[in-house]
C-alpha cells in the first residue's frame, strides 16, 4: 500500500496542549497527546477529541504514522518489498537424531514391508551396510541412515508459499511408529529455499554487513540462530546456482533447520512431525523480517 504524507506540517507543541488539558477523561496518560496516532481505535473512540486532534484522527493509520515515524514508513516499506520476492523451494528434510540407529536394517525391503513406503515405488539407487544405507527413489525421495541420524529428504522445484506435500514428514511418523525402542533424542524440521540475485555474495554483504567491515574488502554469508515457542530455527545464507524456473540461476541460497531437542517418546516425535506447516510459516515469516 502506498504511503501519503501529508503536505503541511501541524505544529507538535499545540497538539501536545489541545490533547493533554482538554480531555475530559482525568485518567488518561498526559503523553496521550504525543501518541493519539498509535492508540487502538476502539480506545480512541471512548476519549473526547478536540480541534486538531480531533481532525487528526479521522486519517487512516499509514496516513498518522508517516509524520511521525520514518522507522514505520521503513518497515511498511520493507515489507511491501519482501510481499513481491518469489521464495523458491528445493528440498523438504526430516533429520531424527538418536544415541543409535541401526543403518542395516533400512532396505527397500523392510521399508516395503512395513507398509512405510509403497510397493510401486521405483529406486534408483540402494546401499545398505552396518555404517550406512542410502535408497534412492525416481520420485525425488531419498533415505539416508547412519549410526546418529536417519535423514528423509525430497526434491522440489515450486514456490515455497505453494508447498503442500507433506509425505515425508508422513513417512518419518511411520518409520518412529514401527521402531518405538530406539533411543530418540532430537528432530529436525528443514528445508532448502532460494532468492534469485545476480549477485548473491555481494548482496548479502551489503545487506547485513557493517559498512566499515564493508570497506576492507570483507564479505560474508550470515547465519541466524532464532528462538521459537519450542525449539530454535536456524537460518544459514549462502551462495550458488540453482535450478529457478527451468533455468540455472544465481541465487542467494538458505539452508533453514527447525530444531526440536529433548525428544525422548514416540508421542513427543509425532507431535512435532505433525507441525510441519507451522514450522514453514515461522521460517516464512522470519525471512521475511531477515530479507525485508
Amino acid at each position: 500500500m502506498p504511503i501519503f504524507r501529508i503536505p503541511f506540517t501541524l505544529p507538535i507543541w499545540p497538539l501536545i496542549f489541545l490533547r493533554t488539558t482538554m480531555g475530559r477523561n482525568p485518567s488518561r496518560p498526559r503523553v496521550v497527546g504525543v501518541l493519539h496516532a498509535l492508540v487502538p481505535q476502539e480506545r480512541a473512540r471512548r476519549w473526547p477529541s478536540y480541534g486538531w486532534p480531533s481532525f487528526w484522527g479521522t486519517f487512516p493509520p499509514a496516513w498518522r504514522f508517516a509524520p511521525y515515524s520514518s522507522k514505520a514508513y521503513r518497515t511498511m516499506a520493507r515489507a511491501a518489498v519482501m510481499a513481491d520476492v518469489d521464495v523458491q523451494l528445493h528440498n523438504v528434510g526430516v533429520v531424527i537424531a538418536a544415541k543409535f540407529h541401526n543403518p542395516s536394517i533400512l532396505n527397500k525391503d523392510f521399508l516395503e514391508n512395513k507398509g512405510i513406503v509403497p510397493k510401486n515405488w521405483e529406486t534408483t539407487e540402494t546401499i545398505s551396510t552396518p555404517a550406512v544405507s542410502v535408497i534412492k527413489y525416481g520420485n525425488g525421495i531419498t533415505w539416508m541412515a547412519d549410526q546418529q541420524t536417519l535423514e528423509i529428504n525430497q526434491e522440489c522445484d515450486v514456490l515455497f508459499k505453494d508447498h503442500g506435500d507433506n509425505k515425508i514428514h508422513d513417512l518419518a511418523t511411520s518409520y518412529v511408529k514401527i521402531l518405538p525402542h530406539v533411543p530418540y533424542k532430537s528432530i529436525g524440521l528443514n528445508c532448502i529455499v532460494s532468492i534469485g540475485n545476480e549477485n548473491p555474495l555481494q548482496w548479502m554483504t551489503q545487506k547485513f554487513l557493517d559498512v566499515k567491515l564493508r570497506a576492507k574488502d570483507i564479505s560474508m554469508m550470515p547465519r541466524f540462530v532464532i528462538n521459537t515457542d519450542n525449539g530454535v530455527l536456524n537460518l544459514s545464507f549462502g551462495d550458488g546456482t540453482v535450478r529457478r524456473d527451468g533455468e540455472q540461476t544465481r541465487s542467494v541460497i538458505v539452508e533453514c533447520n527447525h530444531h526440536f531437542a529433548g525428544l525422548s517418546s514416540v508421542k513427543d516425535m509425532q507431535h512435532v512431525l505433525a507441525t510441519w506447516e507451522n514450522s514453514k510459516n515461522i521460517i516464512t515469516s522470519k525471512l521475511k523480517e531477515v530479507v525485508g
